[in-house]
């Protein structure tokens, strides 16, 4: 008597049919596979011995779809939330890939990298700016994109099981992106199909500070808003400040054993590092000496002198022209946040008592039903110090900024017009003549728009030399 055999994948992992089936028999053996929502597939498997007109049918239920390849691969799916040292976490794990992979733990690049953002991309039902910057502007080109990551992603899944034991997924979006129970049940089945055991880690921030830290990313991603028009009502923006309602989402389609939240506590953090922190939770077997550590803390929240003069440029330049990147704002927006002095007083509009009590009651049901615990564990935000703010300075940078953007000749142009034109120029300047001073004179413009282009300054010392 022998064990099933490798007939489709590695059902032998699944179940084995020891003392059923004879060697000598033929076999033959069907499938049946039913959708039952929220990752889980019942699955029916016939066997069928010809010569005995023996049939036996075992009837499973598991979560997500029998894997093709035979290793058995674990996921850690890190979904944010935003606002917690995600930016940090991911730009770290991917500067220590090989160490990482050395010890079985891969990290994915179909999946985009360090931010693995396009695995939120497609299953989240709007389109938002990511889509826009790979060209998906509408729901058919989102489905055709999809079906090309889903290629992709399956190939280097089965490449990265022959020696590698998990793959960590990371992005703050596949939280705040997927905002319904359907986009979250969708992602887990899909995240079924690839892995056998799956661990789902969220880090949970107070929510004023939350709103305060999100209203800075809402500037730096294009938004022209003061704080206190930004989430004014934050109560009506259940899926990025109504923790239970969150967490209900991930464990009903993950299961709760499955689904790890923590809280966004540097005093609570082992060593006191967030880096440190998620490895040991997640990967405990990861020998955290062999690691490196010299990348910093990233994407920190603009001042609130940063965050006058970045919203009055988005309220003149639009981070998207036509599809397209707006080079001449997020130029900008960086000269901003690289200006040392600038980096003074911090945002504030004297809400933080108010929604830490509004939401009070639900953080309560929150840590009972996920930390078994019968209070609120949040410490109450600090003191909202509005009259201490640098409100001189603010009028100051203001005016300056108002002052700047009011200047004539500040011109948007895009890359891909910069592209051309340089291709133009380049094709006069091989004319000769006259023709290849005005394309000098052209290049020199353009490389004062893209002054680190290399291709334009290979163009001028090709036309200098024509």
């Amino acid at each position: 008597m022998s064990a099933a055999p490798d007939l489709w994948g590695d059902p032998a992992r699944l179940f084995r049919c020891n003392g059923w089936l004879c060697p000598s028999h033929g076999l033959v053996y069907a499938l049946t596979r039913v959708n039952l929502g929220h990752g889980l597939f019942l699955y029916a498997i016939s066997f069928f011995a010809s010569d005995e007109f023996f049939e036996f049918t075992p009837i499973f239920v598991i979560r997500g779809r029998i894997p093709v390849w035979s290793g058995e691969m674990k996921c850690i799916l890190h979904i944010g939330t935003e606002k917690t040292g995600t930016t940090l976490i991911q730009k770290w794990i991917y500067s220590n890939e090989e160490s990482l992979s050395r010890q079985g733990v891969a990290l994915t690049k179909t999946a985009g990298h360090p931010n693995n953002r396009m695995l939120a991309a497609m299953f989240q039902r709007n389109l938002d700016d990511y889509l826009r910057m790979i060209g998906v502007t509408d729901e058919a080109g989102r489905k055709a994109s999809f079906e090309t990551f889903r290629a992709n992603f399956r190939d280097e899944v089965e490449a990265l099981s022959k020696d590698h034991h998990t793959v960590v997924l990371t992005s703050e979006h596949m939280q705040s992106r997927l905002k319904t129970h359907e986009e979250v049940a969708e992602l887990a089945t899909f995240i079924g199909e690839f892995f056998t055991d799956v661990e789902v880690v969220c880090y949970f921030r107070e929510q004023s500070q939350f709103r305060r830290s999100l209203y800075s990313t809402a500037l730096k991603s294009g938004k022209a808003i003061s704080f206190q028009k930004f989430h004014a009502d934050p109560f009506k923006y259940r899926h990025y400040y109504d923790y239970e309602f969150i967490m209900d989402k991930w464990v009903t389609a993950f299961g709760a054993g499955s689904v790890s939240p923590v809280m966004f506590d540097r005093n609570k953090m082992r060593h006191g590092d967030i880096r440190k922190d998620f490895i040991e939770r997640t990967m405990p077997d990861v020998d955290l000496g062999g690691l490196l550590y010299d990348v910093s803390s990233e994407n920190e929240s603009l001042s609130a002198l940063q965050s006058v003069a970045v919203r009055l440029i988005n309220e003149r330049h639009p981070k998207f022209i036509k599809n397209q990147a707006n080079s001449l704002r997020n130029r900008m927006v960086r000269s901003v946040i690289g200006a040392a002095h600038l980096k003074r007083g911090s945002v504030s509009d004297g809400r933080s008592e108010e929604i830490f009590n509004g939401f009070a009651e639900s953080n309560r049901r929150f840590f009972g039903k996920y930390f078994n615990a019968d209070e609120n564990l949040f410490e109450p935000p600090p003191r909202d110090r509005s009259e201490e703010s640098p409100k001189e300075e603010i009028g100051i940078v203001h005016d300056l900024t108002e002052s700047l953007l009011n200047i004539n000749g500040l011109t948007v142009i895009t890359e891909k017009e910069v592209e051309r034109l340089t291709e133009l120029a380049v094709g006069l300047a091989r004319g000769g003549g006259e023709s290849r001073e005005g394309a000098l004179v052209l290049l020199k413009v353009l490389q004062r728009v893209r002054p680190k282009s290399s291709t334009i300054e290979n163009a001028i010392l090709e036309a200098e030399n024509v």
